[in-house]
């Protein structure tokens, strides 16, 4: 908060837990600040908790939504790179050029980058990056376009976004996970990249 105070910005934090089984509930439940707003939710899932966030930020009329994980992996210290360019560019994203998250999720992204330029014959640079600056007005345009049934809900929009507009990429580097575990293991991921082949085909 402190880091966006000095941009002069008018922003709120929406706080999604998605069925978090350690102390984060009771944390979040001690949070009072009107720049935050906290939601206790039933597990379903990253892409579901942003496509929730999503839809919150067009009801309330946001202008632009900062999308960042909770785990500490993206650095705030890229943000300033963000707010140059969010008045001249509609989706900003944060592509992972070096990642401290092991080679099993690196392997993981390059088979969807693989699975979309297959289908679609547009190559997507890291579509499930969790680093994305989106101005609603776009946003609005196509997140009632992801199918229901797909489960990577952030790679789809990607796709989905690249149709519209040019998507300027800052390099970041990904850290290693703050704390908790990843509930993604192969028989998830292979699952997940099933899905989205089936959804891409589709449509």
């Amino acid at each position: 908060m402190f880091e966006l105070n000095k941009y002069n910005l008018n922003y709120k934090f929406i706080i999604i837990n998605d069925g978090s089984t350690d102390n984060t509930q009771r944390i979040l439940n001690q949070i009072i600040s009107r720049k935050i707003k906290v939601f206790q939710k039933k597990r379903q899932g990253h892409g579901k908790s942003c496509l929730f966030g999503y839809l919150y930020s067009i009801k309330n009329k946001f202008t632009h939504i900062l999308q960042i994980d909770g785990d500490g992996q993206c650095n705030p210290k890229y943000f300033r790179y963000f707010f140059q360019n969010y008045k001249k560019k509609l989706a900003i994203y944060g592509y992972r050029y070096k990642r401290d998250d092991g080679l099993q999720r690196k392997i993981f992204s390059r088979l969807m980058e693989i699975i979309i330029f297959l289908v679609s014959f547009k190559f997507l640079k890291d579509p499930n990056t969790p680093y994305r600056l989106i101005n609603i007005f776009l946003l609005k345009k196509i997140v009632y376009k992801i199918p229901k049934s797909i489960s990577l809900v952030n790679v789809y929009l990607t796709y989905l976004l690249n149709k519209h507009v040019n998507i300027l990429y800052i390099p970041i580097r990904f850290r290693k996970r703050y704390d908790g575990t990843s509930k993604h293991n192969l028989k998830n991921m292979f699952k997940a990249l099933f899905n989205l082949l089936i959804n891409l085909k589709r449509n």
